[in-house]
């Protein structure tokens, strides 16, 4: 978070804060940009785990909701993750209602009010890849701004 010029890292008081704002709410509730980013995190996984190519998956609905941009950053960002994340997520099937945990806490920071930290991601996966989930955040929060899909402020 950019506070005064200073850019302070990412604390977990503030990552549990934001996961309180979806965990356990319906999907149906969620603003269109929430809802569609919950869905392709189900749809890649669901893919990935069946051995089929998630970008395909996910492919027709960045299509539909004009997010052409989105998909190589949010490929990126759901393959690093799951070969490279410090967390085990997990994920609900396409068809569950509620938002699940590991979906509210990614759905939290990739939606978060301050902007991407180059060095703030160090808890979402090694060292290495830290910078290029912030840019890959970052490309995720402009498609969508681009798209009008920026979630409400809450």
């Amino acid at each position: 978070m950019l506070f005064w010029g200073i850019v302070l890292r990412d604390s977990k008081a503030m990552r549990e804060r934001r996961v309180y704002l979806y965990v356990d709410r319906t999907v149906a509730h969620l603003s269109e940009g929430e809802r569609m980013l919950i869905l392709a995190m189900r749809d890649w996984v669901a893919a990935a785990s069946r051995g089929r190519c998630p970008v395909d998956a996910i492919t027709p609905r960045m299509l539909a909701h004009r997010l052409v941009g989105a998909l190589e950053p949010f490929h990126f960002l759901m393959a690093t993750l799951a070969r490279h994340g410090r967390s085990r997520f997990e994920f609900g099937c396409p068809c569950q209602r509620r938002v699940s945990e590991g979906e509210a806490v990614l759905l939290g920071t990739l939606l978060a009010d301050s902007p991407p930290v180059r060095t703030g991601h160090d808890w979402l996966v090694d060292g290495p890849y830290v910078a290029r989930v912030g840019e890959a955040i970052a490309a995720l929060r402009a498609a969508l701004a681009l798209s009008g899909m920026s979630p409400p402020v809450r």
